[in-house]
Parts: structure tokens; C-alpha cells; sequence
């Protein structure tokens, strides 16, 4: 901290390092990392199907599972042998030694090496079927993990760093759900003769709830966030509106439109009471947007790891049809090659929720 190296936030720290031989390996073991070996790890799914093995062994034990057994140990030895290959030669280039590859082609080759090894682990998972002849459901426990540490850096991360105005506008924060324990609250107004008392009631905060979602949906079915409510100064309960920013391994990047929509809803929350709403209490909106994301997802699946390394950003027209990809690094060459990829999947598809934002896929290593 006192050199100026401490970065991040407390769920997503780290630092910069002072020796730039290590500075590069770092930057070539997340390459690797990335491109290679991805979120869900090749150890990972090794682990998975070890564990699916141990497991039938134990709940089956006339099965002999001796030959598969063998497979599986002898893949387990060539997954670790791909592991300490590749880190000891981004190990030597980083150091400056001799090196018969540069960085490229050692990424490629992990590459290639991880895809045959899963390939072949995706092969045995029948195989033990037919041994135990029943179709078995899978337990991948850190699959399972992978994706937990993923949504809880991503949200963890969000959540620290921005904060949303209570005046309108959006932040760069996921949405989350907090209890609200502060009890009901009744108005009664001003009781002058002439005007008629108005009572709140857990009903009628409830009633003016959904009217809130609904005024939010009627303006824009894809509003997909939170609405947080506040106590303003005179202790008046105030509104707004912030629409999602990060999905798993998906991120719309493209702020200022983000921003027209979230505006938006926040002007169709004005013309709707909340007098009776209690503060300070969230309410999430489930919109179409997701159902994009997800599609989008689903359609560059074809795509080598596309979505655990920021290399490429997707750009929609305002009809939702994606228009390019461009590499964030166009001096890659595997970079250039995923954004082609990924343009040839999305290039007859429509996406209207995301019409007209920039899209990016989210950086992150789970293990």
C-alpha cells in the first residue's frame, strides 16, 4: 500500500508487482488461463469425473470399473503434465531464457492439449453409464463452485464499486434484495375538514408496489433491475430506478444507453404514488433483457471459451442485430479469430432488448 501497489476492492483485490519478470509471467499464466484452461478449469471437470468414478465404486461395488479406472488415472497424469508444461515455459519467456515458442504459439498448444484431454474425459461419462447400465445424473461439485465464486466476485465486486444516486440515474452495481424489517408505517395525512384522510396499510403498500413494477414493464418490457426506495430529507419515501449492467460472463458495457433506459423507468416511477411504501426497501424487476443475454450466450457456445477473457466487444444496431465484434486486442491474432467467430454466431439473430448497447464478455477466473 505505502509503494502504490495495492489494487481492487475487498472481493476483487490484488496488487502490481515490482519486479516486471514476475509482472509478465502473471500476465501470461492469465492468458493461459483464459484461453486454455478457462473458469470451469480442465482440473475441474478432471476432478468431477474422478469423483463421479470414486463414487460408483462405492455405491456399485460388483462393477469393475478396473479399465475405466486406468483411463481416467492416465488422463489425470497428462492434465497435470499439460499444467506444468505450459506454466514452465510461459515461466522461461517471462524470465527472458531461450524459448523455442513465443507466447502465442504456448497459449495455442495448452489450447489444443486442454481440448483433447476434455474430450476425452467427455468420453468416459457414457462409457460409465453403459458399465453401470443406468443413466446417472452427474455430481460436479466444483462446477458447481466455479460458478458460485464467479456470481460472488462479479456482484461482490459491482457492489463496491459505485454507489447509484438517489436522484435518479444508474450505477455500475448488480441487483440484490434486502430484507426489510423497518415495520409498517401509517400517514394520515392533514386533517384540515376539507381533505380526506388517507390510511396506508400493508396492503395498500403492497397495492402501490406492483403498480410501480407494472408502470416500469408497461414503459419498457426489457427493464430488467431493481428499484430501491429512500427517504428523502422531509422523510417523503423517493424511488429509483437502476437497471443490471453484469450477467454471468455477460456484461453490457455501453453505459450511456444503459442510462436512457434506466431514465426512463425512473420517469415512469414519478408518475406513480409510493407514499405508502415502506423505506428503505428494494423491489426487483425480472424484464426481457435476460432472456436476450441468455440467448446470446446459448448462440456463442460454439465459440472456444468465449466467455471468460474480455477480448472482444459485441456491437448492436438499434434494431438489436449485431453489426461487428471487434478484438479489444487487435495485435492477437487468437483475439481477432474469436471475434470472427462470434460474429458468424450472432450474425442472423436479433436481439431487441440489447438494441443499440455494446456488449462485453466478463473477465474472471474462478479457481
Amino acid at each position: 500500500e505505502r509503494e502504490g501497489r495495492l489494487e481492487g476492492n475487498p472481493l476483487r483485490y490484488g496488487y502490481s508487482f515490482d519486479d516486471p519478470r514476475v509482472t509478465r509471467f502473471v500476465q501470461l499464466f492469465t492468458r493461459l488461463r483464459a484461453h486454455a484452461f478457462s473458469d470451469y478449469s480442465l482440473s475441474y471437470y478432471a476432478h468431477d469425473v474422478l469423483l463421479s468414478k470414486a463414487l460408483a465404486r462405492r455405491l456399485f461395488p460388483l462393477k469393475n470399473l478396473g479399465q475405466l479406472a486406468a483411463r481416467l488415472e492416465e488422463i489425470r497424469r497428462r492434465i497435470n503434465a499439460c499444467y506444468v508444461d505450459h506454466y514452465c515455459r510461459a515461466l522461461s519467456l517471462a524470465l527472458g531464457e531461450a524459448s523455442h515458442l513465443g507466447e502465442n504459439e504456448i497459449i495455442s498448444s495448452a489450447a489444443d492439449t486442454a481440448r483433447q484431454l476434455a474430450f476425452q474425459l467427455s468420453e468416459i461419462e457414457p462409457d460409465l453409464d453403459r458399465l453401470l447400465r443406468q443413466r446417472v445424473k452427474r455430481f460436479y461439485p466444483l462446477s458447481g463452485a466455479a460458478a458460485a465464486v464467479f456470481a460472488f466476485s462479479i456482484m461482490g465486486s459491482a457492489s463496491l464499486s459505485g454507489c447509484y444516486e438517489s436522484s435518479g440515474g444508474s450505477a455500475d452495481t448488480d441487483t440484490e434484495t434486502v430484507p426489510d424489517d423497518t415495520g409498517d408505517k401509517t400517514d394520515t395525512g392533514t386533517d384540515t375538514g376539507t381533505e380526506t384522510t388517507t390510511q396506508c396499510s400493508p396492503e395498500r403498500a403492497e397495492e402501490q408496489e406492483r403498480a410501480v413494477v407494472d408502470a416500469v414493464k408497461t414503459n419498457d418490457n426489457c427493464f430488467d433491475g431493481e428499484i430501491a426506495f429512500q427517504s428523502s430529507q422531509d422523510g417523503s419515501p423517493t424511488a429509483t430506478a437502476r437497471h443490471t449492467r453484469r450477467y454471468q460472463q455477460i456484461f453490457i458495457c455501453d453505459k450511456e444507453a444503459l442510462n436512457a433506459r434506466t431514465n426512463a423507468a425512473n420517469a415512469a416511477i414519478d408518475q406513480t404514488p409510493i407514499d405508502c411504501i415502506d423505506t428503505p426497501s428494494y423491489l426487483s424487476v425480472e424484464g426481457k433483457t435476460r432472456d436476450d443475454v441468455e440467448k446470446l450466450r446459448s448462440a456463442m457456445q460454439e465459440c472456444p471459451i468465449y466467455g471468460v477473457y474480455t477480448q472482444f466487444t459485441i456491437h448492436l444496431d438499434g434494431n438489436g442485430r449485431v453489426t461487428s465484434v471487434t478484438a479489444n486486442d487487435t495485435s492477437d491474432p487468437e483475439a481477432e479469430k474469436l471475434a470472427d467467430c462470434v460474429m458468424a454466431a450472432l450474425r442472423d439473430l436479433e436481439f431487441p432488448c440489447l438494441a443499440g448497447f455494446d456488449v462485453c464478455p466478463e473477465y474472471a477466473i474462478a479457481e
